[in-house]
């Protein structure tokens, strides 16, 4: 007699019994794997500025932000063809060739993405798209052969979670808290945390294409970034500490590196005021700033805040979590800075200003390097503020007028390698980069 077969098993079943599993405990394993598979991206910011320079590697992703945008394909995918481009720079044994070959790199990790995550019609979409920007009648055997070549440094291996992944995870944590929340009477609602979470993904491609030197560091994980820009968003929108406290637990924050974390938003809060002042002032700003103001509306409903508004984090509970004498330090600072934050509010201090006194704050941290130099420089911190903030703010114009000159310089330079281009169909993207 025949036996009924058992019904197969679907990629569908298992998603949705894995979504059933929607407890504290589930959601903490789950988010440790990402982090744990997203090893490949803790690579060095000096290892990614030897294959592909800040400049040309800036004109790369703003390309792919114009390129995903104009074909609407979702930033998740966005994310994962800027990690697979750093992967790969990260790798080179040399610089990446200036040129044709160049932008095939950068066409090459577009495809594989689309080809690895995305569906056939994003992959139809890529291709047309391909054909119009190459500059070539026959543009695929070097994209094909630039496919092979990052598939082979990378080991073949294009699934990495990427920082946007794990914050993504994170936002779904803080939307149950916002739930519970809502139950209780808070103010704090969905229409809150939709607020704070697209805040935080724009804070988080911000600091990506435009920090990448702070943001991976000397090899700080996904998750750290994931955190930081999660966490500013928090503390910018006055997110209740029940959703700050949920986000920074204990475990997470060693994982991820409290200090690191500390740094990173203030890098992600620095670059957010810089292009809020490149706007206003009426010069190009940054792609993805357009690209998130023309998603919400021509303003992002919140203004960069002062620097000394992190002193909320340092005095908030946070870096508790961090070594003994990391806290006893910055409780230390932090308590002089809070008598200035009143003031700085009071006042109406400029952004350069606060930005100097917060480089005063993580200044003080007892990096392993001041710790073996006795401490002396953390005790000696409060009275060298005045000229710590001289010094900052010096360096800040410098570093300004020397990005400005090149900028100037790679834009004459870049303009002569750009070939016209049509535009796609609904006409965003229009230009193509000969030498990205």
């Amino acid at each position: 007699m025949a036996t009924a077969s058992a019904p197969a098993t679907t990629l569908a079943d298992i998603t949705e019994d894995a979504m059933c599993e929607n407890t504290p405990a589930a959601r903490a394993a789950d988010l440790h794997a990402l982090h744990m598979r997203s090893a490949p991206l803790k690579i060095t910011s000096s290892s990614v500025a030897r294959g592909l320079d800040d400049v040309r590697r800036r004109d790369a992703l703003e390309w792919l932000i114009q390129a995903f945008d104009a074909l609407d394909f979702p930033d998740t995918e966005l994310f994962s063809a800027f990690a697979l481009l750093d992967r790969f720079a990260a790798l080179a044994p040399a610089p990446i060739p200036v040129g044709p070959g160049a932008f095939a790199v950068v066409l090459a990790a577009m495809v594989i993405v689309i080809k690895t995550n995305g569906t056939h019609r994003f992959l139809e979409r890529a291709k047309r798209l391909v054909a119009e920007v190459s500059g070539s009648s026959q543009p695929w055997p070097s994209v094909r052969k630039a496919e092979l070549c990052m598939l082979q440094r990378v080991d073949f291996c294009v699934c990495t979670p990427t920082s946007r992944d794990l914050l993504d995870r994170l936002v779904m944590e803080a939307a149950q808290t916002t739930a519970q929340l809502a139950q209780e009477g808070e103010t704090w609602d969905a229409d809150c945390h939709d607020k704070c979470a697209d805040l935080a993904k724009f804070l988080l491609e911000l600091g990506l294409v435009h920090e990448p030197e702070a943001l991976y560091g000397p090899g700080h994980p996904p998750l750290a970034q994931a955190i930081a820009a999660l966490l500013l968003a928090m503390l910018v929108l006055r997110a209740p500490w029940k959703c700050v406290k949920q986000l920074c637990d204990a475990t997470r924050m060693r994982e991820a590196g409290s200090q690191a974390v500390v740094n990173l938003m203030e890098a992600m809060r620095e670059r957010w005021c810089q292009e809020e002042r490149r706007g206003s002032s009426g010069d190009n700003g940054s792609a993805v700033l357009e690209k998130w103001l023309r998603r919400k509306g021509g303003s992002l409903g919140v203004a960069p805040p002062l620097a000394c508004d992190l002193d909320y984090l340092l005095l908030g509970g946070v870096l508790d979590l961090a070594e003994e004498t990391t806290v006893t330090a910055a409780v230390r600072v932090a308590a002089g800075v809070q008598r200035q934050h009143a003031a700085c509010r009071g006042s109406q201090c400029g952004n350069r200003r606060s930005e100097a006194r917060t480089s005063n704050i993580i200044a003080a941290l007892p990096t392993p390097a001041r710790q073996r130099g006795g401490g002396m420089r953390g005790r000696n911190s409060q009275a060298s503020v005045s000229t710590t903030t001289s010094a900052a703010v010096a360096l800040e114009q410098r570093q300004q007028q020397q990005q400005q000159r090149q900028q100037q310089a790679h834009q004459q330079t870049f303009a002569s390698n750009l070939s016209a281009s049509p535009r796609s169909a609904n006409g965003k993207v229009s230009w193509t980069a000969a030498n990205a």
